[in-house]
């Protein structure tokens, strides 16, 4: 649905707007020192809250969904970008391999995944 900058700390932070159905889902993107950990879900005033980690990365969604559905999304979003990397990996091998053409290689990959 769209995008925009949150600041959390004194750190510009990329935050993703999805939309499911009357409901938004802010999806904040932002830098971690810990490893990868499972999702941990949390209700405040009314919303729900669902983190996680991803490598270098922390994940926060926000919405007024009910707990159940943005833990869908979360499940959605993880296996969809593990799709990714698996694409991005094989893209990066077949750039490399001889007698392939590495610009070919680099167009292929898949849309981004609908998660309405």
């Amino acid at each position: 649905m769209g995008e925009r900058v949150d600041v959390v700390g004194a750190t510009p932070a990329p935050t993703l707007i999805y939309q499911r159905r009357e409901h938004q889902i802010a999806l904040t993107e932002m830098p971690t020192a810990s490893g990868p950990r499972e999702p941990r879900l949390a209700t405040r005033d009314g919303y729900s809250l669902l983190e996680w980690t991803d490598g270098e990365r922390m994940f926060v969604a926000v919405s007024d969904l009910p707990p159940a559905e943005l833990t869908a999304f979360g499940v959605a979003f993880r296996r969809a970008a593990a799709t990714e990397r698996e694409e991005a990996s094989g893209r990066d091998v077949a750039s490399h391999r001889p007698g392939t053409n590495p610009r070919r290689a680099a167009r292929g990959g898949s849309s981004p995944p609908s998660l309405r």
